[in-house]
Formats: C-alpha cells, sequence, structure tokens
C-alpha cells in the first residue's frame, strides 16, 4: 500500500442470540462487507458494537447476513428462510474519525519545487501522520493527509534544490537535507538549518493546540499555518533570503542564496554552547536570554512579526501560538503564501 493510502481497521464486539453454542461453532467467521465507509484514513480506527438477532427473512426485507452452507441439518432448515439482521449500534464514526485525527494540508505556491519533510520527536510521543516523512511537491501542488489528534513535537519544512539519485542523506538538498534522504529518517531525521519550521503539539496543555512558525534554525521558505476553525495564523510570509546578512547567508553550488541562518546556527560569538544568541549556558533562561541580546533578532522578527524567532520569543506575545482542542481544527501549511 503506497503512502497516503487508506486503511481501516475494525474492532468489533459480536454478541449472538437465538443459537446454541453447537450451532455457533458451525458458524466461522462473520464478514461484513459493503458499509460504505468514506474519507477514514490510515490508523483511523472504527470501533462498532454489533448485536445479531436471528430474524425470519420472510419478516424482515433489509439487511441480512446468511449462514454459509452448513452440514447441521437444523441450521439447513433455516436458510431458506432466516437471516442475521444488523441492528444494534453502529458506532462508525464520523464523530469518531473526527475526534481521532486530523486534515493536515500541505501546498506548494512557490514557483519553484520543494521536498516537504515531516518528523516527530518519538521520544515526546509516538502518534505519527499517515504520511510519508518526505515527497516532492512541484510548484502549484497540494498533499493532503490524516494526523493523529494527539500529535506531540511534530514538524514540518521544505528543502530545496534536491537530488538523491548518488546521495541518501542530508547533502542531496542544497537546504534542508535529512538524515535518510527523500524520506527523513524516522529518529534522526530533522532536518539540517537553516529552514523555516512548522511546529505542533496537538491537544497539548490546556487542552489547547500548540504551533508556531520557528526561525530559531533560520530560514530557507516562506511559510504559513492556517487553519479552518478562525484560530491565528503563525507566519512567515516574506522572502528573508534577499536581504539576509552576508555573515548568515547559505548559498548553492552556483552562489544562489538559498537561507539565511540563525546567528546562533552561525555560531556568530564563537560558543554555541554558552551564548547569548542561542540562549545556552548562562543565557539558558528567559531573563538572562532577552532578545535585545540576540545578534539579528529584529532582522526576522521585524519581517515576520508572527514568527517565532528565538528561543524565548514567547515575550513577544507573537510567537506562540494557540487554538482550542476541542474545535478539532484542521491546518494547512503553505509555502509561499
Amino acid at each position: 500500500m503506497g503512502h497516503g493510502a487508506s486503511k481501516i481497521t475494525y474492532v468489533s464486539a459480536v454478541t449472538l442470540s437465538g443459537l446454541s453454542d453447537d450451532d455457533k461453532s458451525h458458524m466461522g467467521s462473520l464478514n461484513i462487507i459493503s458499509l460504505g465507509i468514506h474519507r477514514i484514513s490510515l490508523h483511523t480506527v472504527i470501533c462498532f458494537f454489533v448485536s445479531f438477532q436471528l430474524l425470519d427473512a420472510n419478516k424482515f426485507g433489509g439487511f441480512s447476513y446468511f449462514y454459509p452452507p452448513t452440514s447441521n441439518p437444523q441450521l439447513s432448515t433455516l436458510l431458506p428462510t432466516m437471516a442475521f439482521k444488523l441492528h444494534a449500534t453502529v458506532a462508525f464514526l464520523a464523530a469518531l474519525s473526527r475526534a481521532s485525527a486530523r486534515t493536515f494540508t500541505v501546498t506548494n505556491n512557490c514557483a519553484y519545487t520543494i521536498w516537504p519533510a515531516i518528523f516527530t520527536d518519538l521520544n515526546v510521543g509516538t502518534s505519527v501522520p499517515d504520511q510519508a516523512t518526505g515527497w516532492q511537491a512541484n510548484a502549484g501542488t497540494s498533499v493532503s493527509f490524516t494526523v493523529p489528534n494527539d500529535w506531540k513535537a511534530g514538524r514540518i519544512w521544505g528543502r530545496r534544490e534536491c537530488d538523491f539519485s548518488t546521495v541518501q542523506g542530508p547533502t542531496s538538498c542544497a537546504v534542508g537535507g535529512c538524515n535518510g534522504g527523500l524520506e527523513c529518517d524516522a529518529s534522526t531525521g530533522t532536518g539540517v538549518p537553516p529552514v523555516t519550521v512548522a511546529e505542533w503539539t496537538l491537544a497539548g496543555d490546556g487542552n489547547q493546540d500548540w504551533y508556531d512558525v520557528s526561525l530559531v534554525d533560520g530560514f530557507d521558505i516562506p511559510l504559513a499555518i492556517t487553519n479552518n476553525v478562525g484560530c491565528s495564523t503563525a507566519s512567515c510570509p516574506v522572502d528573508l533570503n534577499p536581504d539576509c546578512p552576508s555573515e548568515l547567508q547559505l548559498t548553492d553550488s552556483s552562489g544562489n542564496i538559498v537561507g539565511c541562518k540563525s546567528a546562533c546556527f552561525a555560531n556568530l560569538d564563537g560558543n554555541q554552547a554558552d551564548s547569548a544568541n542561542c540562549c545556552s549556558g548562562s543565557h539558558n533562561t528567559a531573563a538572562t536570554c532577552p532578545s535585545s541580546g540576540v545578534q539579528y533578532y529584529s532582522y526576522f522578527k521585524d519581517s515576520c512579526p508572527d514568527s517565532y524567532a528565538y528561543a524565548y520569543d514567547e515575550s513577544s506575545g507573537t510567537a506562540l501560538w494557540t487554538c482550542d482542542s476541542s474545535l478539532l481544527a484542521d491546518y494547512t501549511v503553505t509555502f509561499c503564501p
């Protein structure tokens, strides 16, 4: 089954009435088919509880399930007239499918091909989206997939100028490459900065979805996170590459600027382990790492005020966004919005 294909897992509790234990032993397995389930994606669990009752088929013309051929003479006499009626609860759920998964859409509005990637920190949560961890997105294309309602520490970003024909790893792309190649490794494929990152924790603290567009590792492609329930948009819609300060620039083999590093990733102060730019070491609290001490903070934040521009940017009030989890928001990631 290819990535993104539908798969349904059934969990059922079946109660049979009207049959002796001996009769039941002749029944074998019951199969229920043609239920007409639509829009149920990978890992969605459809739970239904079915009570079967033996009914006279001449009196009931609805859904029925006939006994398979049997040598039991008592059952054989029932075949012409009797059937099983599916009658109790089919908790089959548009409701549960909505409650257990969201729809995410990734759209490439850029004029060039990108290679989106997904990473889930499995140390935080084990639920993962129903989508490959990397794929090619030509200009103007979109991909939709389901994401579990409890997705934690998830991220989506875009890669540029990729060629996986000879190398399967971080250097396969001019920017944003990851361990694993086209599909990023599930454990280590976080993506090499500088990259613009869309981040989520769904159904997190306070029964909130938490999300942001992070520039903490730098920038490569303009990006926005929108939703279908009216919650705030997180974004960096401006291309920061053309005016990127020279000491932050990442260039491709032709000398084109394809990324703009953060001051931390560029290691401008020479010690990432104890750095005001990285909020590390003696600067590892919000009090000891104000935005005023982060080089080029204003370049990123002024251009993209609704982004997360450094490690403690929550104090700006426009870095980290929430949406009530009970709204079951679907999210869209748009590159080059």
